[in-house]
């Protein structure tokens, strides 16, 4: 987090952060402020006043303990999205404040499919931290997965994402790669050499 908060690489800010569950927070904020001698709410308070970065302030808070009416919400929702400029600030408020049950009852719904086709009508840097925070609420591993694929998927490779994910997520791994069944062939296509060879390691895939 400090390397990709000094970098100003806020794409990987909005990832490492929307990736913590309620008790990852606690331990990194703990350990950043004893590294770092200072805060790491502090500094995100900084990140610039963009729809993507309200949305790691506030999820950084661990508000996801509203067990919300289903119906009201999804009605909040579509109702944030028919207007002619996009409420970000009820969809944000909805998304961090949501419990992690409410959310997934809400899934069920035919209601939801339509309102996520409707992400794709925002610029690519909302978009992408929206669908990660929705797929973080799913479920942690869900969310691990989505900033995988974005590291290996497309022209180049984010290293840096993918070694933070291998390492930090090591013993939700098997998980992980039930959810991702070409995580394999992915990782084995995308990286050479001892690169690969770590990564595979990692993953486990040389236990076969």
């Amino acid at each position: 987090l400090q390397k990709a908060l000094q970098k100003k690489n806020y794409k990987h800010v909005t990832q490492l952060i929307l990736l913590q569950n309620d008790f990852d927070s606690i331990q990194v904020s703990k350990a950043f402020q004893n590294l770092f001698q200072k805060t790491l709410i502090s500094e995100l308070s900084c990140l610039p006043g963009d729809t993507w970065a309200n949305l790691v302030k506030q999820w950084f808070k661990q508000e996801n303990v509203a067990n919300i009416d289903v119906e009201k919400g999804i009605q909040m929702l579509q109702e944030a999205f028919q207007q002619n400029q996009i409420n970000y600030d009820v969809i944000i408020r909805i998304i961090t404040n949501c419990s992690h049950q409410s959310f997934n009852q809400m899934i069920q719904s035919d209601e939801l499919d339509e309102i996520m086709k409707k992400l794709e009508q925002l610029n690519a840097k909302n978009k992408k931290a929206l669908k990660l925070a929705i797929d973080c609420l799913k479920c942690q591993e869900s969310g691990v997965v989505n900033v995988i694929r974005d590291a290996i998927i497309g022209i180049g490779t984010d290293n840096d994402m993918l070694i933070n994910t291998s390492v930090l997520f090591y013993k939700e791994r098997e998980q992980i790669k039930a959810l991702y069944p070409k995580l394999e062939s992915d990782i084995k296509g995308d990286t050479t050499g001892k690169y690969r060879e770590t990564l595979v390691y990692l993953w486990g895939f040389n236990k076969k």
